[in-house]
């Protein structure tokens, strides 16, 4: 961190260390009257490729449950240049950490960890699995559930599955059957809307209706399945309600409680700069909720009765096929390409959407 020569500024109550390549990073206190405390942070790094890396981490609790917090980041790659090409941020290494500490805490059945959580075959796990189904095993995170194929294997590698599960520490639960029979038992329980066969289901706190990832169609092979959950997952999560708060609610409480605790010695020149920073915090506050909301709603292809109907008589084409279903798979190959060169090509939430549909509506389920 700041390899150019860094000015400082750490008497007040929003410090903040910059530098002249523009890199910075600001720091943030804030305690209520009432017993609320956060305490945060935002570091922004550009680089030489026209982009601003971008990490917020916000701590907050009560003052009389010290062994209570909420953390809470988020990390941003955005393009200061038409040029610049967007890339995924890694998770903080900070999760990682407190991970690995054992202080991440605990939703609904399961503690928050990077490793798998095996089954057994109890009737205490059969339950835990049905509730995985309705929605109503986790608060916070959603869950991955891997199912068993008929031969009490599953799609996914043993490897494989402890990757995911590290990969998705603090992002999502990793749950896994123990066998084909208590696949069976967990369906007489949820009257049948469990994955089972091999497949995946991801399910979201609340919501009892999940999603089915599994090896065929548009997913050749368990390599493609784990990429799929993988990004699933991450997007799933992004747009699940978040405790705690962010960088500019902090902000925003912060500014305006310095400005009410400290009206009778500012001057006037120092509140008009509360006041301005307050706005700005709002400002701020307003774009990311209009963008949080434009990638849902570009994100969401529903059911409604103005929805494109598939009409695969639209995609009848007068070729000859080399082999059976070659038309199908070829699409498949053109979708898939697309979309792993979309942030290349800046395609849009919604137009990924509906290539993620295209290619769920053109896998043959006999594959």
């Amino acid at each position: 961190m700041f390899n150019a020569s860094a000015k400082s500024d750490l008497e007040r109550e929003n410090a903040s260390i910059s530098s002249e390549n523009g890199e910075e990073l600001k720091l943030q206190e804030f305690t209520s009257k009432d017993g609320s405390r956060a305490i945060g942070f935002r570091y922004d790094n550009p680089d030489a490729d026209g982009r601003l890396w971008r990490t917020e981490l916000v701590i907050s609790g009560q003052l009389d449950d010290s062994d209570f917090s909420i953390l809470r980041v988020r990390t941003q790659c955005i393009a200061q240049s038409s040029t610049a090409l967007i890339e995924q941020p890694r998770k903080p290494f900070i999760i990682k950490a407190l991970i690995q500490e054992g202080k991440a805490g605990d939703d609904g059945y399961f503690s928050i960890s990077d490793k798998a959580q095996f089954l057994d075959e109890t009737a205490a796990s059969v339950q835990v699995a049905a509730e995985i189904v309705s929605g109503a095993a986790s608060f916070h995170l959603p869950i991955v559930y891997v199912s068993c194929e008929n031969n009490n294997k599953h799609a996914l590698s043993r490897e494989q599955i402890g990757k995911l599960a590290y990969d998705l520490g603090g992002v999502a639960h990793i749950v896994v059957e123990p066998s084909r029979d208590f696949s069976i038992r967990v369906r007489d329980l949820v009257a049948g809307a469990n994955v089972y066969g091999g497949s995946v289901g991801v399910y979201a706190p609340g919501s009892p209706r999940g999603r089915k990832f599994y090896v065929g169609g548009a997913i050749k092979n368990a390599h493609e399945l784990f990429s799929w959950i993988f990004e699933y997952c991450y997007d799933l999560r992004s747009r699940l309600p978040a405790k705690g708060w962010d960088w500019t609610e902090l902000q925003e409480q912060a500014y305006r409680r310095q400005r009410e605790r400290d009206r009778n010695r500012l001057s006037v020149k120092e509140t008009e700069e509360l006041y301005t920073q307050e706005i700005e915090a709002l400002k701020e506050r307003i774009k990311e909720l209009e963008a949080r909301a434009l990638m849902v709603a570009s994100s969401f292809i529903g059911n409604e009765t103005n929805s494109s109907q598939w009409n695969q008589d639209l995609f009848v084409m007068d070729i000859m096929e080399i082999y059976e279903g070659e038309t199908s798979d070829r699409l498949q190959y053109l979708i898939k390409a697309a979309l792993q060169a979309a942030e290349m090509y800046g395609l849009d939430g919604r137009t990924k959407a509906v290539a993620r549909q295209l290619l769920e509506k053109t896998c043959d389920p006999k594959k």
